[in-house]
């Protein structure tokens, strides 16, 4: 399956559209990307979830030796690094509950679960233990239900079938047309930064543009608000450089309304020209 978007609140702060644990946000706001990033909350992909792998998500420092697959910096994206996320990859339920036994040891709060058949193995205490110190996980401590074996179906034996009276035919109904089906378009959610500017922001775009080249973002999708990234993109003649490409997401129509749009995939320079 794919990932799933993160993002660090340091001041709890809650979305709606997205999951809470402790300042740790999961899944899509409900106002955007783009909205949530002008409000100082900046979204990260986090690792692909593979079928029988156990994710584990944890906020920690850069200098952090504990835990696998270190995000970039995450936090305020004009102010600076405030924090950092770990992801951790277990094979089994029992590698989880031993994991989350070693991580309390490491920040120097240990536990120890009850981990005999009666109290589930322990899982249970470990997913509570965790949901209450800010570590997110796609565990599901439930137990899948055992699939009921079909007994073997007996040959049956051919039996002569009556052939019924002809019934007079019936007219039947002209076909309703039906209803061409609408080709579904992939958007493409970018990192981005304005000719001339140190700082990032987000672009949408049908086209899957090339990392590392400088393309124009429509005008009529730029907000120039003061101060706002839409007012740098502007004073860059809308030329934005592309730093990251999150993959194709899903978006609503009206995105392309709230969300900076690269309508063109010709590549252009920062000083004029293409490329």
């Amino acid at each position: 399956m794919a990932s799933r978007p993160f993002a660090f609140s340091s001041n709890n702060t809650r979305l709606g559209g997205t999951e809470n644990v402790g300042r740790i946000l999961i899944g899509e706001p409900t106002i955007g990307f783009q909205a949530a990033l002008e409000n100082g909350i900046r979204f990260f992909m986090g690792p692909e979830e593979v079928p029988g792998k156990i994710i584990a998500c944890f906020i920690t420092t850069e200098d952090t030796p504990f835990g696998t697959n270190t995000s970039p910096a995450i936090g305020n994206p004009i102010g600076g690094p405030t924090a950092y996320f770990a992801f951790e990859e277990l094979d089994s339920a029992a590698a989880f509950v031993s994991w989350v036994e070693e991580y309390s040891a490491f920040i120097e709060n240990p536990i120890v679960f009850d981990k005999s058949p009666g109290n589930n193995n322990g899982e249970n205490d470990a997913l509570t233990w965790c949901q209450t110190n800010e570590i997110w996980t796609n565990f599901n401590a439930d137990p899948l239900p055992t699939a009921t074996s079909v007994p073997p179906t007996a040959t049956p034996h051919i039996t002569p079938t009556p052939v019924p009276p002809t019934a007079t035919p019936q007219p039947t109904a002209p076909p309703q047309p039906t209803e061409t089906p609408v080709p579904t378009v992939s958007t493409y959610l970018y990192d981005v930064t304005p000719c001339g500017y140190e700082f990032g922001t987000y672009a949408l775009s049908t086209h899957n543009l090339t990392v590392g080249k400088t393309y124009i973002i429509d005008s009529n999708t730029v907000t120039t608000t003061a101060g706002s990234p839409g007012e740098a993109i502007a004073e860059a003649n809308y030329k934005v450089t592309i730093n990251q490409n999150q993959g194709a997401q899903e978006f609503n129509a009206d995105s392309y309304n709230t969300n900076h749009y690269i309508s063109s995939s010709t590549q252009v320079e920062c000083d004029g020209g293409t490329n």
